[in-house]
């Protein structure tokens, strides 16, 4: 197998784009916080989860933590989760959140 045919998807793999507003120039709020709350309002989170979140960005801001250990924190909620569920929370979210706050 060549290098070239690792580094492209197969002609079914759907392409999937990231965007990270550091600045609030896409967006007018943080989406990590918007994500929280519309979770907790929808009873998908408990409130040790936000607990863990809350001190995990107090430690990350006086640099106690790494980027990647506040991320696996965050990410945490995905694990043993069917991407079914989550897809299915996907497009509510950014319809009802996302959407109306987008710059």
């Amino acid at each position: 197998m060549a290098n070239s045919d690792l580094a492209s998807p197969p002609p079914s793999a759907s392409r999937v784009a990231v965007f990270v507003d550091f600045d609030k120039t896409l967006l007018s709020e943080n989406s990590g916080k918007l994500g929280v709350l519309w979770m907790w309002r929808r009873k998908r989170i408990s409130l040790w989860y936000i607990i863990r979140l809350v001190v995990t960005d107090i430690l990350y801001r006086r640099k106690l933590l790494s980027p990647e250990r506040i991320m696996r924190v965050a990410l945490s909620y995905y694990r043993g989760k069917n991407i079914e569920e989550v897809h299915a929370d996907a497009q509510p979210f950014f319809e009802e959140e996302i959407k109306p706050r987008l710059v």
